[in-house]
């Protein structure tokens, strides 16, 4: 009963309706395909909901803390246990933060069709603690400045310290704050210092939000929080500082699924339903470029990009249908074109490094699909050195376009 007191005297009920329309609006505007089933990305992409509610839960804690101000002497003379006393103070907070949650992962499971599993747990770990973090910096803002100030104060700084950085040029700030952009793909999985990392940060800002609202000298307390302050953005960019604009990722330790046979197709669990989808839409693609010369893959499998290929395996760079029809995705021809010239790369024991405007790879996608609409978007100069290659008997065009992928080769780095 006390505690259903507190909710209805909180900010929680006058919050969480507009937090979850926000919630609602944030996760739908990162959804491009078609439900993936992958768990994985399930539990990531409840990160997108960060960004509403850990500043929802900020301004409510603030906002909770500075209408108890006046009866805090009596709460720390109370006879409750501090663990009473927290649940007494916190639970509206709390209970916020788990709706807010719960919306979040029942909107994960309609975009993805899976519950959160594996390393999405951890991803979901990320949201409650960085929520709570802010609501423990709420709640001091709330204690020292007047709460229709301290409310607003927390949810905009909340709310900008964790998107803002993602606009601006520095690569390493995006890193600490904890709003991750982009899930784990299909093949690489998020490595756990990218929570970690915001985790021990915004402690730090807990431990400066306690120093700059102490009520003693502000001789030294101020000056101890800005450098606690400074300290925690050195230690910060010297962790985060070579991960430039993307997120630390390892290979997903996954057993694919395989069917048939020139080529076998290979996909990781959660595409198996795609295989008959993959064949046909490739066929066409795969039978023109062997027919021009190129030698057909004994195995073609979705792998990360990391992962060296073995000689007769080639990558398949296939993505799940777009969610909506106007979302721009590669061809069947783009894809095997891309393809052939990495495998024709790996029969050689090398790895291909020509780029998008590499001739190779015009040629391979002019076989593979429409030539008039290749030679349409292709520079003039370089469908000059192409085009003349496609209007040469078959055994030319392949020592010309093997010959090509040789010369475009480089090192390979950290390959699996």
């Amino acid at each position: 009963m006390i505690i259903w007191q507190q909710l209805r005297r909180s900010a929680a009920p006058w919050v969480v309706l507009p937090a979850a329309l926000f919630v609602y609006l944030y996760m739908q505007s990162a959804v491009s395909t078609v439900p993936s089933h992958y768990g994985i990305e399930s539990g990531e992409s409840t990160i997108y909901a960060l960004a509403t509610i850990a500043p929802a839960v900020a301004a409510c804690a603030a906002w909770d803390s500075g209408r108890m101000r006046s009866v805090r002497p009596m709460l720390t003379t109370s006879s409750r246990s501090g663990w009473s006393l927290l649940l007494f103070v916190g639970a509206p907070i709390a209970v916020l933060e788990a709706a807010l949650l719960v919306f979040a992962v029942v909107l994960a499971r309609i975009n993805t069709g899976v519950f959160p599993s594996g390393a999405g747990w951890t991803a979901l770990a990320h949201v409650i603690v960085v929520s709570a973090e802010w609501a423990v910096i709420g709640w001091y803002a709330g204690g020292r400045l007047p709460r229709s100030i301290a409310a607003p104060a927390a949810a905009a700084l909340c709310w900008a310290w964790l998107t803002m950085p993602h606009a601006m040029s520095n690569a390493w700030l995006r890193h600490l704050g904890g709003f991750i952009d982009g899930t784990s793909t299909i093949t690489d999985v998020h490595r756990p210092e990218i929570y970690f990392v915001p985790w021990i940060f915004t402690g730090c800002l807990i431990a400066v939000a306690w120093l700059v609202t102490r009520t003693g000298s502000r001789r030294i307390f101020l000056p101890t929080g800005a450098a606690v302050a400074a300290v925690a953005l050195l230690i910060g960019h010297a962790a985060v500082s070579g991960w430039g604009f993307g997120n630390p990722a390892t290979v997903r330790a996954v057993d694919s699924v395989c069917s048939g046979t020139a080529p076998q197709i290979c996909v990781p669990p959660e595409y198996r339903s795609y295989i008959p989808q993959i064949r046909r839409s490739t066929q066409g693609p795969l039978s023109a470029l062997v027919a021009a010369g190129v030698t057909q893959p004994k195995r073609m499998e979705i792998l990360s990009p990391s992962v060296k290929l073995a000689p007769g395996v080639w990558r398949l760079h296939w993505a799940l249908p777009a969610a909506h029809p106007q979302a721009a995705y590669h061809t069947a021809a783009d894809i095997m074109a891309i393809s052939a010239v990495e495998g024709t790369a790996a029969q050689h024991g090398i790895q291909s490094c020509g780029g998008p405007s590499a001739p190779e790879l015009v040629w391979a996608t002019a076989v593979a699909g429409n030539k008039d609409e290749v030679r349409k978007g292709t520079d003039p100069q370089l469908w000059a050195l192409v085009g003349p290659v496609l209007d040469e008997p078959v055994k030319q065009q392949s020592a010309w376009f093997t010959q090509q992928v040789l010369n475009h080769a480089c090192t390979v780095e950290g390959a699996r």
